[in-house]
């Protein structure tokens, strides 16, 4: 049977296609396209009857296949917009798209090419607007107020909540001005919102149109002011929206040719353009404030696509869900360890809901961006993404083989400071001859190491690594196999006569120095050197002024300095920058002090930390520990995320992270490797040699019985994998995947290397 051909399509199921299609209907067959209000639709069909020509039918499809029209005008959710018109324009349908028409130039450019392409904005038909004469006043205003909820076009109007009333009012906007002032190359200058208002300006040859956009006033009111005369035009009805619908359906669109304002699309891009510039200049502000109804703007059409719920329109049930994956999104920016069993137990969720939510969070941009520039941001960049990139998770869980992600190499032979927080053996040094097999270890280790990963050693230790006279030789040939160290020293025998001795130091891609104070007495309190300070400090002016010589014209050593933030030293914390600022550093790490992480008293007050780092104005790159990032933007943040020995993983994580010492003993955490530090040797896991790979030790070692006080062999490192390890296993075992898309394209940005 041969199908029924139409006058026109109409695509979408929303209270706009609908106003559209009883317009068309009462002169043309027309067809309708709706997938997501397919049954609506048809209820919706029966009802109004009464308003349909005898001669005249309307046919429903479900699908873009089943169009017989030619002319074909799309108004169904403007997210879809795009892929719908691209469909539409390949089959050679001329297409006339509601406004917003598309989110980006690039994409309005590569639709323009496809076909005839009109976009819906309808007050280019307006004779009222075109009345109105050019102002003499250079500042004009225009106030475009909507009631939330109201009846227009016999039809119930609840605003498009997918879009923010910048998207949807912003193209009527410029579409006005263009016919007012007759110009198209305006600057958005500025805009700014609050909740649902947006306010913004746009300047062209003088001119200054300040606009104020409201999308849940009390009253609508609409109008454009110019010194002391006010055009309201809220109760102007000319029909326009049937002009716009004549004039496509008898191919009689006006044209730029005539001297007319042109619907055709590729006339148009600069409204596209300054929409999505607008936009682009609100996504940081709307990151900030992290507001309801922003959020349910940028989430709602995935969540319709999740199929979560089927209908945009009913309020309640989008603030419902809307208000839940914003809560998800919360919980996951402030704690980044948190597990899809707890999350489902917080907001009383089932699998198959928290399933379908998180695969709307997952396709949400805006919902990804706030979960990464959280409380939690520090941990997300700096750790957990880079080795979830690297899949390193599984071969933990799995108890599978890798090569070790990190290792630190401890090569120090002993150590001239008494630090009252360190927890390496006093007592303890290195004999002669274990520093020189020792060094030979650490070149066999480097020769057989995988070279895909530049950053994959670091040099430090429980000692001062340069203390080892076989350093220089080390950072030489690492650098020849494509190894790019770190160097992490006090800086007391960093003389210019030791940088003279050991050249290999200028291979180094970064060294940076531990700082314990700020002056002599907060150094000796430390470290019990009484000439630690003033040492450190003309060895590091002295560094840097040889670096400034050695290297004006190629690449230069990193070099900066590590400071741990103890109770009580907030408020030094600016003679510490001047300290790094005087010394010629390029950066400064900050740190919590991670010895106790379970003891409260171990950190500083959160208000002082923010006070201090509101004083602070340097051109240097800081970077904030882990649980620094919130304070560092004026908020109070929470204390380090932290395990017990309850919650430490008997197997620990070596296929992550290790190190290795002169003895070539492999210990699973960081500050376990201090040499002769109490019980430590419980987490040796082998001994490297010519006949015990890394490979070996790892399919071979034991597990590991914590002890009570094991955590204190942790590092925040180390805290945090072990966090992060087992919140994967619990949300496998739950059998619910985490929201969190991970970017593959980012590498791990080490707080050393400024970008």
């Amino acid at each position: 049977m041969r199908k029924q051909i139409s006058d026109v399509c109409v695509v979408g199921g929303g209270r706009w296609a609908r106003i559209i299609a009883r317009s068309l209907s009462q002169k043309y067959t027309v067809e309708i396209v709706s997938a997501h209000n397919y049954n609506n639709i048809k209820t919706w069909l029966k009802q109004e009857k009464s308003w349909l020509k005898q001669d005249k039918s309307i046919l429903l499809h479900n699908s873009l296949n089943d169009i017989t029209a030619k002319k074909v005008v799309v108004a169904n959710h403007p997210a879809d917009h795009y892929k719908t018109c691209k469909s539409l324009l390949k089959k050679g349908k001329t297409v006339l798209c509601e406004k917003p028409f598309v989110p980006t130039l690039e994409q309005a450019i590569e639709l323009n090419q496809l076909g005839k392409l009109y976009v819906g904005y309808e007050f280019n038909f307006s004779q009222y607007f075109k009345q109105i004469p050019r102002p003499v006043e250079r500042d004009i205003s225009i106030i475009w107020h909507s009631v939330f909820d109201e009846v227009k076009y016999k039809e119930r109007k609840i605003p498009d909540m997918t879009v923010s009333i910048f998207d949807d009012i912003n193209p009527h906007i410029l579409t006005i001005i263009g016919i007012i002032l007759g110009k198209k190359d305006y600057q958005l200058s500025t805009i700014t919102r609050d909740k649902e208002t947006i306010e913004y300006t746009l300047t062209t040859r003088g001119y200054n149109v300040h606009v104020e956009l409201k999308r849940n006033a009390l009253k609508a009111y609409r109008a454009i002011c110019t010194g002391r005369a006010v055009h309201d035009f809220t109760n102007i009805t000319e029909g326009t929206l049937d002009d716009e619908l004549a004039f496509f359906m008898n191919n009689a669109m006006p044209h730029v040719s005539m001297g007319l304002h042109c619907n055709l699309a590729k006339h148009n891009n600069w409204i596209v353009s300054l929409t999505e510039q607008g936009n682009e200049m609100m996504y940081k502000q709307n990151l900030k404030s992290n507001e309801y109804t922003v959020f349910r703007e940028y989430m709602l059409k995935h969540l319709l696509n999740a199929k979560v719920f089927a209908n945009p329109k009913d309020v309640e049930l989008v603030d419902h869900w809307t208000f839940q994956a914003r809560s998800i999104v919360n919980l996951l920016a402030d704690d980044p360890f948190i597990t899809q069993e707890d999350i489902a137990i917080k907001l009383f969720l089932s699998k198959g809901i928290l399933n379908k939510i998180n695969k709307a969070i997952k396709q949400c941009k805006f919902a990804q961006d706030i979960i990464m520039n959280g409380q939690g941001a520090k941990y997300w960049k700096n750790s957990i993404i880079p080795i979830l990139q690297k899949d390193l998770v599984s071969k933990c869980l799995n108890n599978e083989y890798q090569y070790p992600y990190r290792i630190g190499l401890y090569l120090g032979q002993s150590c001239m400071f008494h630090c009252s927080f360190c927890g390496r053996n006093h007592d303890a040094s290195y004999k002669k001859d274990v520093r020189q097999t020792g060094n030979e270890l650490i070149h066999d280790m480097i020769d057989t190491a995988p070279t895909d990963d530049p950053h994959k050693f670091y040099l430090s230790g429980g000692l001062e690594p340069l203390t080892n006279p076989g350093l220089s030789s080390i950072i030489k040939h690492g650098a020849e196999r494509g190894f790019k160290f770190g160097l992490y020293t006090n800086g007391y025998m960093l003389t210019d006569k030791y940088v003279e001795q050991h050249p290999g130091l200028w291979q180094l891609d970064t060294l940076r120095i531990s700082l314990y104070g700020w002056d002599a007495e907060s150094y000796y309190n430390t470290t019990k050197n009484k000439k630690g300070f003033d040492i450190v400090k003309q060895n590091a002016i002295t560094f840097s002024k040889l670096r400034d010589e050695l290297f004006v014209y190629k690449p230069r050593i990193k070099f900066g300095f590590n400071y741990i933030v103890l109770p009580g030293q907030a408020k030094h914390i600016d003679k510490v920058v001047k300290f790094v600022e005087d010394a010629g550093g390029d950066f400064l790490t900050l740190r919590e002090d991670y010895s106790n992480p379970t003891d409260a008293n171990k950190f500083e007050n959160q208000q002082q930390l923010i006070n201090a780092f509101k004083k602070i104005d340097t051109n240097i790159h800081i970077d904030y520990g882990y649980a620094m990032h919130y304070p560092s933007l004026g908020m109070p943040g929470k204390v380090l995320q932290h395990v017990t020995h309850k919650e430490m993983r008997p197997k620990g994580f070596p296929q992550i992270s290790c190190v290795v010492d002169l003895y070539g003993d492999v210990y699973l955490y960081r500050e376990a490797g201090f040499l002769d530090r109490p019980g430590a040797d419980r987490y040796i896991i082998g001994r490297l040699s010519s006949t015990n790979t890394f490979e070996d030790i790892i399919n071979n070692y034991k597990e590991v019985k914590p002890h009570k006080n094991d955590t204190d062999y942790f590092d925040a490192f180390d805290h945090t994998i072990t966090k992060l390890l087992n919140k994967e296993e619990a949300d496998k075992y739950y059998n619910v995947q985490s929201p969190v898309v991970i970017p593959q394209d980012t590498q791990l940005i080490q707080a050393f290397y400024p970008k």
